[in-house]
């Protein structure tokens, strides 16, 4: 008897320790609003670049030759899948998220019906996605932490085609890298691309940029903006000028809801200038190899 009711104590004891930590993991996750909450996620998915881009395992290089979604007409339309694994106010939250595009871009994410390429929105471990259309089913991965506004918005550009903004070929005028704070094995994360920066100016506060500690071994900054007062590595959501960014790389006519309140420095007077010179010729992605 003895014997059972220290079992019986025992598991208990397990069941209020599994609690606990579920607890205080769901509480870190929660109130991690920056972007170390996406690197924490995905602290043990392997394949991914930057921390969050997934990478086609048959592959050594992530290309964007062609990520662009098709625009056949004045909107481009990008078929989705929502999981069901997901409870109804995740879903609220990432429809929303969605939404913000429809009001802001010409990108129309679309409810997939028979498309062969859409974006399959899942419930499984970390926050990734690929970088523009890859074809086919492409998982964009929100697991536990993950379904928050600017998280998803974070993921969606990716989508489009879009990389960090710390990988920006230009990114050495606006920010420095510490690679002595940088985790072994993960410097390749800090990369500087040969992007196609669309014309736009650097954008500390955007949606795609990391925060200043992230990838550190130390607790030290791995990147400091060379304007020391400025944030970076926000999550809340998109930037005046990730929008911009969108609207031009798929040459949008217009650029809507130019009013609205985002948390870019720009000003108006540049919101209505690059608006009105979006690209007459094909966009190319962001990211461009040779």
């Amino acid at each position: 008897r003895d014997h059972r009711w220290i079992a019986v104590l025992w598991f208990v004891y397990c069941i209020h320790i599994f609690h606990t930590v579920f607890f205080f993991l769901s509480f870190f996750l929660d109130k991690a609003s920056d972007s170390s909450q996406i690197l924490f996620a995905n602290n043990a998915i392997k394949n991914l670049a930057e921390g969050d881009v997934s990478v086609p395992q048959t592959e050594n290089e992530i290309y964007c030759n062609n990520c662009r979604w098709p625009k056949p007409s004045d909107v481009v339309q990008v078929p989705y899948t929502i999981s069901d694994s997901f409870s109804s106010s995740e879903k609220t939250t990432i429809t929303n998220a969605i939404d913000e595009f429809h009001t802001s871009t010409c990108i129309r994410f679309v409810t997939r019906v028979a498309q062969n390429d859409y974006v399959n929105i899942v419930k499984e471990p970390g926050c990734s996605s690929y970088i523009g259309k890859v074809g086919g089913s492409q998982k964009l991965h929100l697991g536990p932490g993950c379904v928050k506004n600017g998280i998803v918005q974070h993921e969606l550009i990716h989508a489009l085609g879009f990389w960090h903004e710390q990988s920006r070929s230009d990114r050495d005028d606006y920010v420095r890298i510490h690679p002595e704070n940088i985790i072994e094995g993960q410097e390749s994360n800090f990369i500087r691309r040969d992007t196609n920066n669309l014309n736009i100016p650097y954008d500390y506060s955007s949606v795609m940029h990391y925060g200043r500690t992230d990838f550190s071994k130390n607790g030290q900054n791995t990147i400091t903006p060379l304007i020391a007062s400025v944030a970076i590595g926000q999550r809340i959501g998109m930037s005046e000028s990730d929008v911009l960014k969108v609207n031009k790389l798929y040459n949008c006519r217009e650029c809507a809801n130019r009013d609205s309140t985002f948390s870019s420095n720009l000003t108006q007077t540049f919101i209505l200038q690059i608006c009105t010179s979006l690209l007459s010729d094909r966009a190319l992605c962001l990211q461009s190899h040779t």
